[in-house]
């Protein structure tokens, strides 16, 4: 896949990015919406998430940079998800 130029980046913290990466999650849980469509990057933030606290190993996650790429296809008020967590 060829990244185009100027391909935004949204930060997301461990084990989260793990999970859009190779889980399936499907939904990015945010309290604010977007207008955005397309790919952007995914980048990993520095600090780990302890709400997933079943996942011991995402401190050896990658950290503190791009992980992967995804594409925002909607925004949504609910969804029939295992991932979707709130407004």
């Amino acid at each position: 896949m060829i990244i185009p130029p100027n391909t935004p980046a949204i930060s997301i913290r461990q084990p989260w990015c793990h999970h859009i990466l190779f889980d399936g999650k499907d939904v990015e849980n945010r309290s604010w919406p977007t207008k955005f469509r397309g790919l952007v990057l995914i980048h990993a933030s520095r600090t780990v998430d302890s709400c997933d606290r079943g996942f011991v190993s995402a401190m050896f996650m990658p950290r503190g940079g791009i992980v992967g790429v995804m594409r925002i296809t909607d925004c949504v008020r609910e969804m029939d998800s295992q991932w979707f967590f709130g407004p």
